[in-house]
């Protein structure tokens, strides 16, 4: 089964927001440090940070006690919201436009009225209902069966 596909941009998006999500009530989170936890190129993560400070997901602060951290509660930040910040050619055009028009008009004639629109609505009903709380959840979740049974010794 073929499985949909990110950019490498927006996975990192992604990456950086959990990571974000993780420390929420402990720090703010400084670009080096983000960018090492979650293997993503310094020079891009400030791009891609840029971005979603814009949009109004991340807020930053100056200065040697400063870094990055979410706007907003992880528990209030959808995952759908950082995609449509990133992967623009993702989502389907506004219903409304002219090339959107006829492309439903095109589909009308084969039997595929409605498709899109039906594709479209069920990937928002998944996104648009999973917060980075819900992520961050699952990935100590995962990360606690990983490690189960394992003794460290240092």
């Amino acid at each position: 089964m073929d499985k949909m596909k990110f950019s490498q941009k927006c996975n990192y998006a992604l990456r950086v927001m959990l990571d974000l999500s993780t420390f929420y009530h402990y720090r703010r989170a400084h670009i080096s440090d983000l960018a090492e936890r979650r293997d993503i190129p310094p020079k891009f993560l400030g791009q891609i940070l840029l971005l979603l400070k814009k949009k109004g997901l991340v807020k930053s602060k100056k200065g040697p006690s400063g870094g990055y951290t979410l706007k907003r509660p992880p528990s209030e930040i959808m995952v759908g919201e950082v995609i449509r910040v990133v992967e623009k050619s993702f989502f389907s055009e506004d219903p409304d436009s002219a090339d959107t028009q006829k492309e439903s008009r095109d589909y009308s004639k084969h039997g595929f009225y409605g498709l899109l629109r039906g594709i479209d609505e069920a990937v928002h009903s998944v996104i648009d209902h999973i917060s980075f709380e819900d992520i961050r959840k699952r990935e100590a979740e995962r990360y606690a069966q990983d490690t189960a049974g394992n003794t460290f010794v240092i």
